[in-house]
């Protein structure tokens, strides 16, 4: 039984001296089914960045002052989650840099203008901005929320929704993508 060497952690590929090394191993060594693993949901989408980069550059112009593009993306993140339905506090957890912040409600007050949240609450959303990064495409699994990330390839954005059968259904997931995205490309219709 090779499964014996796999709980034993003895390297593969397997030889012929791993044979005398089975045999030594104790009857009592039992091997550990792993678990079923949980289909999740995983799509991705792809758009053009300058739409977003050139609202930031616009929001800049406007407002005197450098926007944090991560607190933008969370503020659309959040209403392509909420979709106008809900007035439920919406906690969106935004990484990028290696910084993680909490905002609550990101797309009530205005892009950019989100407020931190408290550090103990738990994300209703998690957002992971990588597009600084060398990642082009990411499969982490589910998560304690549903995770939108988005890394660049090119003079794209790459946004990647991976989340839980009980997160969010099919229909739900498919509309946040589609919502993040169309916001991404076309930022006004955020505003509108």
């Amino acid at each position: 039984d090779l499964s014996r060497l796999v709980a034993a952690s003895i390297p593969q590929p397997y030889h012929a001296s791993d044979l005398d090394t089975l045999r030594a191993l104790p009857a009592s060594l039992a091997v550990v089914a792993p678990e079923p693993a949980h289909a999740s949901r995983h799509l991705t989408a792809r758009v053009r960045g300058d739409g977003f980069v050139g609202f930031c550059e616009w929001m800049r112009a406007e407002t005197g002052a450098s926007p944090d593009p991560t607190s933008v993306m969370a503020g659309m993140a959040a209403a392509a989650l909420r979709q106008g339905a809900s007035d439920k506090p919406m906690i969106v957890a935004a990484e990028a840099f290696g910084q993680k912040r909490l905002y609550i409600d990101p797309d009530r007050l205005g892009l950019g203008r989100a407020k931190s949240a408290e550090t103990g609450l738990a994300a209703t959303l998690i957002l992971r901005d990588l597009r600084a990064t060398a990642v082009t495409a990411i499969r982490m699994g589910e998560e304690v929320a549903p995770v939108l990330s988005v890394t660049r390839d090119g003079p794209d954005m790459l946004i990647t929704l991976e989340c839980a059968p009980v997160q969010l259904t099919p229909e739900a997931a498919v509309a946040l993508i589609s919502g993040f995205a169309g916001q991404l490309y076309e930022p006004l219709r955020h505003l509108l």
